[in-house]
């Protein structure tokens, strides 16, 4: 998207948010053009000369009048990959919010009082980076939805005050003198966050986080892990021979002007988007007895499971914020939607054993499968999908 000038941007902002001229003081000057911000830097030097490009409001009925984005990342005719899958971000969708934004917000919040540091932590030495996280999350809300989201700066450091979400039945303020910057960070929006810093030895940790519906797999065990560490621990198929290095590479290279983001899915027995019960056994002892292995034949059990995450090198800090999107729905509704059926039962018959045994696939796998068969027939039958049909859909959609 090209960058206006200082002038254009000042203008926007100031319709938008009230602090919009305070804020501007905070971020680097803007570079003089689109094609002098997409260049790489060689150096830790990308950072000054970066600014977060203009981002245009939205109408004031968003995003209440918005739906859910219907991600299907799988393909017809397409063999499982063990790849990263990342694609190029665009600025203005970094966070994507829908109508569920009340319930997702209800939900952290119940997830935060009840299990309180299990699910929002910033290690110790850590704020700087913990609070360039909320900074940059606010102040892209309050320029993508002005009519929800206002931020307050302190007048003299100019640093984030405070800020406030305009709900249609309540109106939320949170003070950053009394909440760990990711705690606000995760209640202003529907994903998970997690803060990345590279240490000495060139490995990226998970340093802060708000994980309040990650479904199966809790920040209390991987907070100060290395990210190494944690795609090993947690069995990630061919992590260690396809993709550690790959990882680590990109995450060194990964430039302050160049977000990425990718999609995955994955299936779970019951309808939890906090932690799935039904698929990872309870929570407080998981990792303590073994998991259920009883398959399932009640297609109306399995529940559909999607991730949008983004990844984006903050400027100042230089940490890596991670995003991770949540959608979860029953099989039985998207297999109503025109070629998914047969697409996603191709997909996951293209599942290597190793996949399978990662995506818990043994308890579901032909029973999904013979749902989705079922289906696909049913929509050729009816004359709704053809052959030119199957070619129709663009992913990640």
């Amino acid at each position: 998207m090209p960058i206006s000038s200082i002038q254009i941007l000042v203008g926007i902002l100031a319709v938008m948010c009230g602090v919009a001229l305070r804020v501007i003081s905070l971020r680097p000057k803007p570079v003089k053009s689109a094609d002098a911000a997409g260049k790489d830097s060689d150096s830790k030097n990308d950072s000054a000369a970066f600014s977060f490009p203009p981002v245009q409001a939205l109408a004031p009925t968003a995003p209440w009048d918005t739906e859910p984005l219907p991600y299907r990342p799988f393909k017809w005719d397409d063999q499982y990959k063990h790849v990263m899958g990342i694609r190029p971000m665009t600025w203005e969708t970094w966070i994507q919010l829908d109508k569920h934004l009340p319930s997702f917000l209800d939900k952290k919040l119940a997830r935060v009082w009840e299990r309180g540091a299990k699910v929002v932590c910033t290690l110790p030495g850590y704020e700087p980076q913990a609070r360039e996280a909320l900074s940059e999350i606010a102040l892209f809300l309050s320029q993508r939805y002005p009519y929800m989201y206002a931020c307050k700066h302190n007048p003299v450091s100019g640093l984030l005050k405070s800020v406030t979400m305009s709900l249609p039945l309540k109106t939320y303020e949170w003070d950053t003198a009394d909440h760990d910057a990711m705690e606000i960070a995760g209640y202003l929006q529907q994903d998970d966050l997690a803060v990345l810093v590279e240490g000495s030895d060139g490995q990226y940790r998970l340093v802060a986080g708000s994980i309040c519906l990650a479904g199966s797999w809790r920040l209390e065990d991987k907070i100060g892990e290395t990210m190494a560490n944690i795609h090993l621990s947690g069995d990630v198929p061919s992590f260690a021979d396809k993709l550690q290095g790959t990882m680590e590479r990109f995450f060194r290279a990964l430039k302050v002007n160049k977000p990425v983001e990718r999609n995955n899915y994955q299936f779970q027995l019951d309808e939890k988007l906090p932690w799935s019960d039904a698929s990872m056994g309870d929570e407080d002892t998981y990792g303590h007895f073994p998991r259920d292995t009883r398959t399932v034949d009640d297609i109306s059990k399995i529940f559909w499971r999607s991730e949008r995450q983004t990844l984006r090198r903050l400027p100042h800090t230089r940490c890596l914020l991670f995003t991770i999107r949540t959608y979860l729905l029953p099989v039985t509704d998207i297999a109503n939607e025109l070629g998914v059926p047969g697409r996603l039962a191709h997909a996951i018959r293209t599942w290597p054993e190793n996949v399978i045994q990662y995506k818990g696939g043994h308890r579901y796998k032909e029973a999904l499968l013979r749902y989705l068969d079922r289906c696909h027939q049913s929509q050729i039958n009816c004359g709704v999908l053809t052959d030119s049909q199957r070619d129709r859909s663009v992913y990640p959609f």
